[in-house]
């Protein structure tokens, strides 16, 4: 729903902790970061998950890169 699943931490993989899992997730720049996904279980009542989001980078609205925002920079020179 995000994105590419890249890894799990280790209680999550063991299926320990399951109220709050940990995913590494690749995502495209351009998405969106909800703040929370709706799941829709067969035969069983919808749910929001709420989602925190660790280590998410700076994306700068002009360029595009991450790191920096150029509107803050030129805004300080």
């Amino acid at each position: 729903m995000l994105g590419k699943p890249l890894w799990f931490d280790k209680s999550t993989r063991l299926g320990q902790r399951l109220g709050y899992p940990r995913v590494c997730v690749e995502m495209e720049m351009d998405s969106a970061f909800p703040d929370f996904l709706r799941l829709v279980p067969d035969r069983r009542p919808a749910y929001n998950v709420h989602i925190e989001y660790c280590n998410k980078p700076e994306i700068c609205d002009k360029c595009c890169k991450f790191g920096h925002n150029c509107v803050e920079e030129n805004m300080q020179e």
